[in-house]
């Protein structure tokens, strides 16, 4: 907005309106700067909790807490994903104030295979206040296993998006369950 004020102003002549949209554009890009170091941050912090090898609970535990870090929440879970695609249950949670089961389960269902990096719902499609947010963890091979849900009074700031966004593989991999091999035949 303000490079093109900038060239408006430059075109009609008004320095003044130029030079406004020259502070607006420098200011934009500050912004954006700083909104990139933050989600930086926030993305080493995500990093470091799924960085080890421990089991899932342990992993989980420290991703719900460095998640709670940058963006207050009321309830993290952990929802794995039956193979047809119509189901899961709740694995792991922390926080209080969890979404009824059925609710949870029936709007993942109608959402899951919509092919988005996150689902967002208003609380109230759960039945509380705030919103809900998914994010799909998938396989190597793309295939949907499950769910971080995250309910909050709002949104995460732009910078905590853009670092859940970015770590979604690497919490897909650290969360979800493996496929079972078949014990060969004897």
């Amino acid at each position: 907005g303000g490079v093109v004020l900038a060239l408006a102003g430059l075109a009609f002549g008004q320095d003044w309106l130029a030079s406004a949209g020259v502070g607006l554009a420098i200011g934009g890009l500050t912004l954006r700067a700083l909104v990139r170091i933050r989600a930086e941050r926030a993305r080493v912090s995500l990093h470091r909790a799924l960085g080890s090898s421990e089991d899932r609970d342990r992993v989980f535990a420290r991703l719900a807490e460095t998640v709670g870090r940058v963006w207050p929440h009321d309830w993290i879970g952990l929802v794995s994903w039956d193979e047809d695609g119509l189901g899961g249950s709740v694995e792991l949670e922390s926080g209080s104030n969890a979404p009824a089961p059925p609710a949870l389960t029936g709007w993942l269902v109608r959402e899951a295979e919509s092919g988005l990096d996150s689902i967002v719902a208003p609380g109230v499609e759960l039945g509380r206040e705030g919103v809900a947010v998914a994010l799909p963890l998938r396989r190597d091979n793309s295939a949907l296993v499950g769910f971080v849900v995250v309910t909050a009074a709002r949104l995460p700031a732009r910078h905590v998006e853009l670092a859940l966004l970015d770590s979604l593989d690497e919490i897909a991999l650290a969360l979800a369950t493996r496929p079972a091999l078949d014990e060969p035949a004897t």
